[in-house]
This record gives C-alpha cells, sequence and structure tokens, in this order.
C-alpha cells in the first residue's frame, strides 16, 4: 500500500516547470514569429500590387544570397533533428555536436543576413520596397538569434547534466527551431520571386 503525503490546508502541490511547458512556450513563440513574418508577406503583396514599377527601377536582385540564407536555414534543420533524435537515444555526444553544429549553422545565417542587407544598394529610408525586405530580413535575422539562444541553453543544460541529455529542453528547442524555419520559408526575401518584375 502507498502512502500518500498529506498537504496542509489551502497549500497547492508544487509543479516544476517541466518540458510540456517549455514546447508550449517553444509553440507560442514561433507561432508569433510566423504570424509576424505573414503580415510582412502581407504588405509586401500589397505594395507589390499598388506600385507602378516594381520592384524600383535602381534594385538590383541577388537571388543567390536568397537562396543560400534558405538552403543554410533548411541544413540546420537537418543537423536539429538529428540533435534531437540523438537525444532521444541518449547519445550524448552527438546530441551536443547537432546542437552545436545547429548554432554554428544559425550563426552563419545571420552573417549571410547582415552582410546581404548591408550590400543590398537600399535600406528602410530608400522605398517601400527596401522597407519590406529589409524588415524581412531584420525580423528573420532576430528569430534566428533567438533560435539560437534557444539552442544555446538546451546545449548548456546537456552539458551540465550528469544524468543524461534531458530530452525536454532539447526537444522544445527543436521546435522552436522548426518554426522559425517555417517562419523563413514564408517571408519575402526567401520567396524571392515575387521580387521579380511586375
Amino acid at each position: 500500500m502507498t502512502a500518500v503525503a498529506a498537504l496542509e490546508s489551502g497549500q497547492a502541490p508544487s509543479r516544476p516547470i517541466g518540458p510540456n511547458a517549455l514546447v508550449v512556450a517553444a509553440y507560442v513563440a514561433g507561432s508569433g514569429l510566423i504570424l509576424v513574418t505573414l503580415g510582412l508577406l502581407a504588405g509586401f503583396y500589397n505594395l507589390r500590387q499598388f506600385a507602378n514599377t516594381w520592384p524600383p527601377n535602381e534594385v538590383e536582385i541577388d537571388e543567390y544570397l536568397s537562396v543560400m540564407l534558405t538552403t543554410t536555414l533548411l541544413l540546420s534543420g537537418a543537423v536539429v533533428a538529428w540533435a534531437a533524435n540523438a537525444a532521444t537515444l541518449g547519445n550524448r555526444r552527438q546530441a551536443l555536436a547537432g546542437l552545436a553544429m545547429t548554432g554554428g549553422l544559425g550563426l552563419a545565417f545571420l552573417n549571410l543576413a547582415w552582410y546581404t542587407g548591408i550590400h543590398a544598394g537600399f535600406g528602410p529610408a530608400s522605398h517601400s520596397f527596401g522597407v519590406i525586405v529589409i524588415a524581412a530580413l531584420a525580423v528573420g535575422a532576430a528569430s534566428v538569434a533567438a533560435g539560437i539562444g534557444f539552442l544555446a541553453v538546451a546545449l548548456l543544460r546537456a552539458v551540465l547534466r550528469a544524468d543524461g541529455v534531458g530530452t525536454g529542453m532539447v526537444g522544445a528547442a527543436t521546435r522552436f527551431w522548426y518554426l522559425v524555419i517555417v517562419a523563413w520559408m514564408v517571408s519575402p526575401v526567401a520567396l524571392y520571386g515575387l521580387m521579380s518584375v511586375k
């Protein structure tokens, strides 16, 4: 027979924040990123519809950079899936390597996004096209930076745990990273075909 501990009157049982709360937080934050990106995409379509020339005549589009940004994030999705699978199987070394490599690919994305913004030849003050494109780059970079922070916390917790990897935090970081990728995939910069001449 199992003894049940009695609680004092008015005392609620303590519930630590577990993996489910982390996953829900990751989904809520990632869904917010997707909504912001969809808002940018709607603004892009609206501006394109009513512009006389789209993109403006002085804008030269470098499709290679947007393809490389998207490819980098898609590759990081495969690597973070490997890390999550390794964490589930209890393979600490591979989980740590996968998290670190995903963070490295995220940093590569940030570097390329910065390079793309600096060498675009226009800025947000130039025209409405510049506002939307630079805003999409900034939102994409901010979401990837938040994802890197999430991955860093998961990596740190996995390093400090003596008894294993801790699949809850790794799973939450993985889910958030997937939503960051989805948010980027619907961004005006990733969908560079929208930038074609009207």
